[in-house]
């Protein structure tokens, strides 16, 4: 199973993509029109971060088979309003899933049909501004291990193994969107304190500017005087 790339501008010039992967980073630069492949391992979540640059839309590609239930999540991180256009197409071509401007968004997809899946984040509404996203998809395709050993303990074993990814598969789940949120709310927290450092610098430049204007003009009256 392999997760595909596309990146479009809305005018034409180079595209630079920078895709940050959790276990693997990929760094492309590449013309209007080109695409790159990411491979993963059949049934392993994806998770991946992606900095969407003014007036582009970034469409993904991803092979589904097995009718599993699909996972899709986004999260705006950093950037100018925290928003993003999101769209899910199926492999018919059908629009599942399409978000206006969003922060982030959790979409489910059950039993979803075989074939390439397409997914895009665009940014095309903003001219200046640009935005770092994090996206998530998980793949639940039920029991797939189903103890087949006659021994009853063996059995038990297997059975308490599988719990037990699932536990781990829904901690980690957990603990990369707490991350998640930390990331934005730090970004937010730094932007915050930028500008209220450079306003308050701003501040003091003008009132010292209205101190000494305000003693020349007292001196000023004096002298006329």
């Amino acid at each position: 199973m392999a997760i595909r790339v596309y990146a479009q501008r809305a005018q034409p010039s180079t595209v630079v993509l920078i895709a940050l992967m959790s276990a693997a980073v990929l760094f492309a630069a590449m013309p209007s029109g080109t695409y790159a492949a990411i491979t993963k391992d059949s049934h392993k979540d994806i998770s991946f971060a992606v900095m969407v640059d003014p007036g582009e839309e970034l469409c993904f590609y991803e092979d589904i088979f097995g009718s599993p239930l699909v996972t899709f999540e986004f999260e705006v991180v950093s950037g100018r309003n925290l928003d993003i256009d999101f769209s899910i197409v199926n492999p018919n071509g059908k629009l599942v899933e399409h978000s206006l401007r969003q922060p982030d968004g959790d979409f489910e997809v059950t039993n979803a049909l075989d074939g390439t899946w397409k997914f895009c984040l665009s940014n095309r509404f903003s001219i200046i501004h640009d935005k770092q996203v994090y996206l998530f998809v998980t793949f639940d395709y039920g029991d797939l291990a189903v103890p087949t050993s006659d021994d009853d303990a063996i059995a038990k074993l297997e059975t308490a193994i599988n719990v037990i990814s699932e536990h781990i598969s829904t901690s980690r789940r957990i603990q990369n969107h707490l991350w998640r949120r930390y990331d934005r709310h730090k970004r937010t927290q730094e932007f915050n304190r930028d500008r209220v450092t450079m306003f308050s610098a701003i501040e003091c430049v003008v009132i010292i500017a209205l101190g000494i204007g305000q003693v020349f003009m007292v001196k000023r009256l004096f002298r006329q005087q």
